[in-house]
């Protein structure tokens, strides 16, 4: 059953047909299921992140792999239904704004506060709150400069931030180039989904200046109700969709990734990158909180 319900201001995306879901009066981040043929045997509450990847098939056939990782789940202190036919009501208590990324090779991620039932034979149902953050996010810096001092070569970036990273530098003769880069990823990290935001590159001497800014969506929340084996590309492309965005370019060889939303459940680095022609790069960062 898909249904997307827009009482109490969130709607509803069901890809579980055995299950009806809709919201419960007694708060906004509350629901009900009516499960179909099954019972739950517990139910557990937490971070959770959904990543998916290509890989791992046979020869030149890769497959797509996906999975729901939850670091700390905790259990619920809800009465589950001993009777199918009887709706249980679950709260999803610590609520935070979204943070996720797809790449154009169809590889990322999905951080957002979860409640997932175990359910026998592998049927487990996850139900992820996708919450957007408020604008203006804020910034906090691991530390305020990079440097890479090196065989005549220097590279210097002051990095300033509020809701805005701003940096500005220099660098000088004897490479090929210096750039700085933006990696995004889970907080935690699950795997190198490659998500690299290029700031800014400079191919000769002089200055270096950039600044970069988390994305942040207006949307409606979205309660996405989903079996985490089954879940495909086309159920993503849907999530994609709702948080405003086309799915059109994601094929597209050379296309940026495609920012869902970046909050404290993501992990950034900004990365100041020197080249030495045959030498091998050299590289100093920093992490970013986005709050």
């Amino acid at each position: 059953m898909d249904c997307e319900d827009k009482r109490w201001n969130v709607q509803i995306l069901n890809l579980v047909r055995e299950v009806q879901v809709e919201p419960d009066s007694t708060s906004p981040s509350s629901f009900r299921i009516k499960e179909g043929g099954f019972r739950t045997r517990k139910a557990v509450h937490g971070l959770g992140i959904l990543y998916f990847y290509w890989g791992g098939g046979v020869r030149m056939y890769p497959k797509w792999n996906k999975s729901l990782f939850m670091p700390q789940p905790t259990p619920m202190d809800t009465n589950i239904s001993s009777k199918a036919s009887e709706p249980t009501t679950f709260n999803v208590p610590d609520v935070f704004p979204c943070a996720g990324a797809v790449s154009p090779e169809l590889g990322g991620y999905l951080v957002a506060p979860t409640v997932k039932l175990d359910v026998a034979e592998g049927k487990d149902i996850a139900a992820m709150l996708i919450v957007p953050h408020s604008n203006p996010a804020h910034l906090a810096l691991g530390k305020s400069s990079l440097s890479i001092p090196a065989d005549g070569s220097d590279a210097r970036i002051e990095l300033t931030s509020n809701s805005l990273l701003n940096c500005e530098g220099a660098f000088s003769t004897g490479s090929n180039s210096a750039k700085l880069v933006l990696k995004r990823d889970s907080n935690p990290p699950i795997r190198d989904f490659g998500l690299v935001e290029e700031l800014v590159e400079a191919r000769e001497p002089g200055p270096i200046n950039a600044s970069w800014k988390p994305v942040t969506r207006s949307f409606e929340e979205l309660l996405f109700v989903y079996r985490p084996l089954d879940v495909d590309l086309g159920d993503l492309d849907r999530l994609v969709e709702h948080v405003g965005a086309s799915t059109d370019t994601f094929d597209e060889a050379g296309a940026t990734p495609f920012i869902i939303g970046d909050s404290s459940a993501g992990s950034y680095t900004v990365r100041l990158v020197l080249s030495r022609h045959h030498r091998g790069d050299l590289e100093d960062q920093t992490q970013i909180t986005v709050t």
